[in-house]
């Protein structure tokens, strides 16, 4: 005979709770990739850092690279799975090509840019040779309200730009020969005055002074 006590109840109530979590925030989540194999030390590390125009121009990114040779990338403006790149994941794309580690985050989901597959996303990308120990995102707490969709404007039209999100810092912690770096890549806000531009500088430099000393940011 089956009875049904206290301990069945809550287990019920557990498994319940638990099929009904709602799913990740595509906006929270960092994609990442590790192609390089380039482990040998270095004393020194060239660095490119780049607005690439949400990555339009590939063949032209990929012949300043060639020509750069990178140790570490700090791209603004990167698609994921927008219609005008052709439904590419540009940084991992990138980061294929030439051998390097790499993680890209959103910002914003791009309303008028989702392909048949799905949503499109743009934001900030790091592509290295050196090991990434963690990534995270630092999103602004000074936002515009410029990108929000408004229900008078047609998202679907590219010169809108209407968008879900807001700006964000991407951070990585390399291991640079043992040594802890640590790099931002961010895209401050276009859409309004200095002095917003200036709060969200302020929130990456009090960021910053959350390692310990003798961190190289």
């Amino acid at each position: 005979m089956f009875r049904s006590g206290p301990s069945i109840l809550a287990l019920t109530i557990a498994l319940a709770g638990a099929a009904d979590s709602p799913p990740a925030d595509p906006l929270e989540i960092i994609h990442a990739g590790a192609y390089s194999t380039n482990v040998s030390p270095s004393t020194s590390a060239r660095i490119l850092n780049w607005n690439i125009d949400r990555g339009q121009h590939f063949k032209g990114i990929v012949a300043a690279m060639r020509e750069t040779h990178p140790d570490v990338c700090i791209f603004q403006e990167v698609d994921l799975d927008a219609r005008r790149t052709h439904g590419e994941d540009v940084a991992q794309e990138l980061a294929k090509t030439f051998g390097m580690n790499y993680t890209f985050a959103p910002e914003f989901r791009e309303l008028g840019q989702r392909t048949a597959q799905g949503p499109a996303y743009h934001g900030q990308a790091i592509l290295t040779r050196l090991p990434i120990r963690a990534s995270r995102i630092l999103r602004f707490t000074h936002q515009s309200g410029f990108w929000k969709p408004r229900p008078l404007l047609v998202s679907s039209l590219p010169i809108m730009q209407r968008r879900v999100g807001g700006r964000i810092a991407l951070v990585n912690e390399l291991d640079r020969n043992g040594n802890l770096l640590v790099v931002y890549s961010l895209h401050l806000e276009s859409r309004t005055r200095e002095h917003g531009r200036l709060l969200q500088l302020d929130e990456v430099l009090a960021d910053a002074q959350k390692y310990p000393a003798g961190t190289r940011p």
